[in-house]
């Protein structure tokens, strides 16, 4: 277990740099919170009662997995940006499978969903960071974003010693108290992180909790610990367990993964 020793850094931000932080945060809000246009070809309730649908849309259309949790709505108007128009349907994402081109909703508003145009405005995860940089509020909290930024340049931060369970090619990460680990897709970063949480595992006395913005994210990681769990010939539902929607049953509910991730008998994970 890390033994979290401190040494905490000084540092400052320049108002160019703020500037530069305010204008790359308005401008990244400004493409991820975007209205999709998409076009359902097919209809199917999963669960009426529920209000859960399936809907199928063309198998050339650039599905998004990180739309789980985004709003899909159709609206009486042909315009989306219409103020004045009222919703055929709204429902929220619960599933983005782009495989085999579906987007499965739960209705929020309507009857039920219909072929035809309809949009998808993906969760604005930026929301809440642009109205700081930007907001009325902006002026008064500048200091305190003004620390924050500082720690993201690395002028200031709370520097602790390597831990034993931490991986070569991450020990530079695991001399602070946070970091970050970037890479394109494919580029193995669920796998090593994957593999660091099952290392650290190894000490008994280890509390892990990993997150992720939606299901699909959280399955490949899950995998992925389990993966290196069992390599280490660890396995119980006492070391790993998986919670909340599962997007790939299937590979959970195998032999090897029922005791890792909670899919048999549990007990409180570590």
């Amino acid at each position: 277990m890390i033994e979290f020793r401190r040494s905490l850094g000084s540092g400052a931000v320049t108002d160019a740099q703020f500037e530069a932080a305010r204008e790359a945060v308005k401008q990244e809000h400004r493409v991820s919170c975007k209205t999709v246009t998409m076009r359902c070809h097919g209809v199917r309730a999963v669960d009426a009662n529920d209000g859960l649908w399936e809907l199928r849309v063309s198998r050339f259309a650039e599905l998004n997995w990180t739309w789980e949790g985004a709003r899909a709505f159709r609206l009486e108007s042909d315009v989306p940006a219409d103020p004045a128009a009222t919703y055929a349907w709204s429902a929220s994402v619960v599933e983005v499978d782009d495989v085999e081109s579906r987007i499965f909703v739960k209705i929020t508003k309507g009857e039920r969903p219909c072929v035809g145009e309809f949009f998808v405005s993906p969760y604005d995860f930026l929301q809440a960071l642009a109205s700081l940089f930007n907001g009325e509020f902006a002026p008064r909290v500048k200091p305190s974003l003004n620390l924050g930024l500082s720690g993201a340049l690395g002028t200031l931060a709370a520097a602790t010693l390597p831990g034993a369970s931490a991986l070569p090619q991450l020990a530079a990460i695991w001399a602070r108290s946070w970091s970050y680990l970037w890479g394109p897709p494919g580029t193995g970063k669920t796998f090593i992180v994957g593999r660091q949480v099952a290392a650290a595992l190894e000490d008994h006395k280890e509390r892990i909790l990993v997150l992720s913005t939606t299901n699909k994210a959280t399955d490949e990681v899950a995998l992925a610990i389990g993966n290196a769990l069992l390599e280490r010939g660890a396995v119980g539902p006492e070391l790993a367990c998986r919670i909340g929607s599962r997007r790939r049953p299937e590979a959970h509910g195998s032999a090897s993964f029922r005791a890792p991730f909670g899919c048999g008998p549990s007990s409180t994970p570590r």
